[in-house]
């Protein structure tokens, strides 16, 4: 209701969110807060990441950021990875000359898991993923401008970093690498990235 009111006050509709991430205090709440979205908006698919954190305050059980765009999108779901209309959003949003693309995991084509336990087929499947939704949105690893890593365990940057710097060679883009903690226990990796392409 906020973002709704927020927007509404910015000239705008919930049809101009181009990008929602969903931070909640529990992984039992992942899939009721897609389903919600998908019900109250189905219309609406922005791009989207959903993980379990973990809350300074107890009774804080959900936060959503938010971004709007107030002009023209392009919904980009490249046929190379897998569909996210399950989910009730798309791969990415073009809004202007910014990209958003939603959340990578290891997911394949048939959105099962790759690499079960081994780190770096995970994040050579999500850094695949990444590559192909750029090329879907005509960008490369070049038009990277942030990336937002999700990890189950602190352990997994060294070799998050070794694939991460494989495919974006001489680009150094901004990184916030976190610990969180995700619903299906086999996931061990999500990667969030803007690009700009301007």
């Amino acid at each position: 209701d906020y973002i709704e009111t927020i927007i509404k006050e910015a000239g705008g509709t919930m049809q101009d969110l181009v990008k929602v991430d969903n931070y909640v205090s529990h992984t039992s709440f992942l899939q009721p807060v897609m389903d919600y979205r998908k019900k109250r908006y189905p219309s609406v698919r922005p791009a989207s990441t959903t993980v379990a954190v973990h809350f300074p305050f107890p009774s804080v059980l959900e936060e959503i950021d938010a971004w709007a765009y107030l002009g023209p999108k392009e919904y980009i779901n490249p046929k190379t990875v897998f569909d996210t209309a399950f989910r009730g959003s798309s791969q990415a949003v073009k809004a202007g000359d910014t990209l958003y693309l939603t959340g990578q995991t290891a997911r394949d084509i048939k959105t099962q898991i790759v690499g079960r336990g081994d780190i770096k087929a995970q994040t050579v499947q999500v850094f695949e993923n990444i590559k192909n939704i750029l090329e879907g949105a005509g960008a490369t690893f070049d038009n990277v401008v942030k990336l937002l890593i999700f990890v189950s365990h602190p352990t997994h940057l060294a070799a998050v970093r070794e694939v991460r710097s494989r495919y974006l060679k001489g680009n150094r883009p901004a990184i916030t690498s976190v610990m969180v903690d995700f619903s299906d226990p086999g996931v061990m990796v999500e990667v969030d990235t803007w690009a700009y392409l301007g």
